[in-house]
């Protein structure tokens, strides 16, 4: 290093080092740079004896360049150690958000509906409460829509294998949802059209617009046109508000098919107003009959007297015919009744005798011919011997009333596959097909004038049918023009199979 020494006087100098040093009695530096400014140099006086001052200059030059270097270093360290800070600190926060992300990322699949997630429970205590919190809330939605699917699905199972037809309508009539059943019964494509396109009938808007005016529930009966024809429904309605809405919106409906029950009413409705004329009837001229026999211009001719009470003697015959039949039938109907009748085992052979046998003399008084064909082989059926016999003479009752003198009336008997086939046929006109469908119907009769003069109920067909149909068999009519009338009857065979063979065409 480059040192220069000179001596000052401190009268002539003005450099303030010098000036410190006299002035101080110490060492005095100051530090001063050329004209260029390139070069600094640092100046010290010492006082000597005097006003002589010792000044040294020492260039700073190489001392600049150290400094230049340790201020670049310096420089360099802190800005890496600022990096570093920052790097360091983005580490801390990105794993202090870790968890926020996780629960937030966890958050939107939840309401997206992904209940099934579940966060990792070895988080820190900040978070632990936080994700076990989240957690049962996913365990508890996924509960609810495990219960919520199970009870969709028992609801499903209900309104598609129930009998009566679902449909919710809203207030615009457009059909939001309806089950299986409304679908076969008013169409398939239901949901979405409006009810008027499937379900003809303006009865449903005026249940439709009190339901939702009311906000009580309607019922009514009334009849509407389905694929299968015209039937009667028996239709309630609830109506139903949407969440967060105190009014309805729609109206739950549920279709109840009472067709079979309307049937009922009214073939009963029909029973009782004929039974009540059947029994009219005869009242009317047992009465009229007796007030002429009793009045003052009663006959005294006693052979129009004996004509009136033989009126009146057969008119009641008739009525006790009627009642007997109806007693009868209203038997047949009661559940108790027919368990108490047991079912055995017999030879229909020995009960077809007995009742060849009976009516012998009324056939040959009538000028008739009774055939019995027995079974060719060895026939055992499964029935009661009381009932069976009642369908035997009902028959025969029926063929002795209606076959002219010199007919023919054959019963026979013959098994086929499980059955033992029973056929009464007379000889007569015959009856059309449309009369033979409807002849097993309660009073039904072809000719009423005709079968009220031989004495008939109307009933005694339809006792043959029901006794025939609790044997487990069936019974059907066949006949033609001009080729009499059968009657064909099947009863099963003891041990035998469920089978009914059909009737001939």
């Amino acid at each position: 290093m480059e040192i220069n020494l000179r001596l000052l006087d401190v009268a002539d100098s003005d450099v303030s080092e010098a000036v410190r040093a006299y002035l101080g009695g110490g060492m005095g530096a100051s530090v001063r740079s050329d004209e260029q400014g390139d070069l600094r140099t640092l100046y010290l006086a010492e006082p000597l004896d005097g006003r002589l001052i010792l000044q040294a200059a020492f260039p700073l030059k190489r001392f600049a360049a150290e400094y230049d270097k340790v201020r670049v270093f310096v420089l360099v360290a802190f800005v890496f150690l600022m990096l570093l800070a920052a790097a360091l600190a983005r580490f801390l926060v990105l794993k202090m958000l870790q968890p926020f992300e996780e629960i937030e990322a966890a958050a939107q699949k939840m309401a997206q509906g992904n209940s099934t997630l579940r966060l990792q429970r070895n988080v820190s205590d900040e978070f632990a409460a936080l994700s076990h919190a989240l957690n049962t809330m996913a365990e508890s939605i996924e509960s609810k829509k495990d219960e919520l699917a199970r009870e969709k699905r028992k609801l499903e199972l209900i309104m598609n294998n129930t009998d009566n037809s679902i449909v919710t309508i809203d207030k615009r009539g457009m059909i939001i949802d309806c089950n299986e059943q409304f679908g076969k019964l008013f169409g398939k494509e239901a949901v979405g059209r409006h009810y008027l396109q499937l379900v003809n009938n303006l009865a449903i808007e005026d249940l439709l617009g009190s339901a939702l005016a009311t906000d009580a529930p309607v019922s009514r009966n009334l009849s509407a046109s389905s694929l299968h024809g015209k039937k009667s429904f028996q239709v309630f309605g609830t109506p139903l508000k949407a969440p967060y809405n105190n009014e309805p919106n729609s109206v739950f409906f549920v279709f109840h098919d009472i067709s079979a029950l309307q049937v009922v009413y009214e073939k009963q409705s029909e029973f009782v107003s004929n039974a009540s004329h059947e029994l009219a009837t005869p009242l009317t001229t047992i009465r009229g009959f007796t007030e002429i026999l009793l009045g003052q211009d009663a006959p005294e001719d006693a052979g129009l007297r004996q004509k009136f009470l033989d009126i009146i003697l057969k008119e009641s015959e008739r009525m006790q015919a009627l009642l007997r039949d109806l007693l009868q039938l209203a038997r047949l109907d009661s559940e108790e009744y027919r368990r108490s009748i047991s079912m055995e085992a017999l030879e229909p052979g020995e009960v077809m005798n007995k009742v060849v046998e009976e009516f012998r003399r009324r056939v040959s008084e009538r000028d008739l011919i009774l055939e019995i064909i027995q079974p060719r082989t060895a026939v055992t059926v499964m029935a009661n011997t009381d009932w069976l016999k009642q369908v035997l003479v009902n028959l025969l009752e029926n063929a002795l009333k209606y076959t002219p003198a010199g007919g023919v009336i054959t019963i026979s008997c013959q098994r086929e596959k499980q059955f033992a086939v029973f056929r009464v046929h007379n000889t007569g006109e015959g009856i059309s097909r449309q009369d033979a469908a409807r002849i097993f119907e309660r009073f039904y009769r072809i000719d009423k004038a005709r079968t009220r003069q031989i004495g008939g109920t109307g009933l005694g067909l339809s006792i043959v049918k029901f006794i025939v149909e609790i044997f487990g068999g069936r019974i059907f009519c066949e006949s033609g023009p001009g080729e009499g009338v059968a009657f064909v009857f099947t009863v099963p065979l003891a041990g035998g199979e469920s089978f009914t063979p059909e009737p001939s065409a």
